[in-house]
């Protein structure tokens, strides 16, 4: 059986998991991206029944509710009261129990040849300042995730430090081979609800770090236990298909947007935790029989403009942003996205000065224009 245990705020303590404990090993079970990739191990219908052990006071039960709100917020996931006669749970026979049972742990995935699978979360993970985002991470295993920092690409994003890694946890740094899972084009996300802290499972977790990050900017951001990040939710909408369900003639036009289980495209937000539905003027929603119709604008300078023209008034093409290295705005100036900057050609505008949103382009004796881009009204 596959269990993942998790010692965010037990340290020490034993806690269930699976797997060689050898820091060469990796790990050779299947999944998708993060997410697991049998059919079978996944929820149907997108719904999961739940139960509570005895000894769960109405507070502890409370926080758990609170990290089921955030995991169906902006998905089509649905948490079941087993026990409650209203609630139809479509004769699902599986079902989490949520115990107290030696730290914070979870199987991944639904176990489909056994009904009851446990989730642990004992006193010191509920009444833990982080409480509600250690559930939410323990039930994301439950959903389907594994661990951000297991992709098979993770060490072009941060680098294991296994000497500062305590006996017997080298296991949970473990990776698995490209030929096990689908990317779906999600890049490796740090913010990651998935994902661990620097210091986890070190020898000393004031001075020790275990996972370090290339890009320096997340090395304190890595594990943060706040919110989903826009890529956890992305992929829960990926993995149960909750766009299903929407008009097929519907579609999503901004950048790296999706489709929601509303049927509206939701958007990161500029943090890169949570979504947000997309300004209206930046979805596509082609009408049947007519072709569709795309509204392309801006809003005040467009510093918030994320729309895809990448051509000037005059006509000239935009350069890619990972093309101006020798120029102001380049996605060295603005890495990770900043003010939209990335590789890309679209017309952005990060400086607030700016009247409306441009872009440089290669004729020399123009070297930038403003952009052929309406605004919105």
């Amino acid at each position: 059986m596959v269990t993942h245990g998790e010692a965010l705020v037990v340290a020490g303590r034993r806690v269930k998991q699976a797997g060689s404990t050898s820091p060469q090993n990796v790990v050779r079970r299947r999944i998708k991206r993060k997410a697991i990739r049998s059919q079978h191990m996944r929820w149907p219908y997108a719904t999961i029944p739940y139960i509570f052990d005895q000894d769960f006071s109405d507070s502890d039960k409370d926080i758990v509710h609170q990290a089921m709100r955030r995991w169906e917020e902006h998905t089509c996931l649905k948490f079941v009261a087993r026990d409650n006669p209203q609630e139809n749970i479509l004769a699902i026979n599986n079902y989490i129990h949520f115990v107290k049972s030696g730290g914070c742990w979870s199987k991944v995935g639904m176990f489909w040849w056994t009904p009851e699978q446990k989730l642990s979360l004992d006193n010191e993970c509920l009444q833990n300042k982080n409480g509600v985002a250690i559930a939410m991470h323990e039930i994301g295993h439950a959903i389907g995730f594994f661990h951000e920092h297991a992709r098979p690409d993770r060490d072009d994003y941060v680098t294991i430090e296994w000497d500062n890694i305590r006996w017997g946890r080298y296991r949970h740094f473990s990776k698995f081979y490209w030929n096990m899972i689908e990317t779906f084009d999600i890049p490796y996300d740090y913010l990651s609800i998935m994902h661990y802290s620097d210091n986890e499972f070190s020898w000393d977790s004031k001075t020790l770090r275990t996972i370090k990050t290339r890009d320096p900017s997340f090395q304190n951001i890595i594990g943060q236990r706040i919110s989903l990040s826009y890529y956890d939710i992305k992929m829960t909408n990926d993995m149960y298909s909750c766009a299903a369900r929407c008009p097929y003639y519907q579609r999503c036009t901004y950048p790296n947007s999706f489709l929601g289980p509303t049927c509206r495209c939701l958007c990161p937000n500029y943090h890169g935790l949570g979504a947000k539905e997309c300004p209206v003027n930046n979805a596509i929603q082609v009408v049947h029989g007519y072709g569709g119709h795309y509204l392309d604008c801006y809003e005040g300078t467009g510093t918030t403009y994320r729309g895809t023209r990448s051509w000037t008034r005059s006509g000239h093409t935009c350069m890619n942003w990972a093309n101006t290295l020798d120029r102001d705005v380049s996605i060295l100036t603005y890495p990770n996205s900043a003010g939209g900057i990335g590789n890309h050609n679209y017309c952005r505008n990060p400086y607030a000065g700016s009247p409306q949103p441009w872009c440089y382009v290669s004729d020399i004796r123009v070297f930038w224009e403003y952009c052929d881009i309406p605004r919105c009204q």
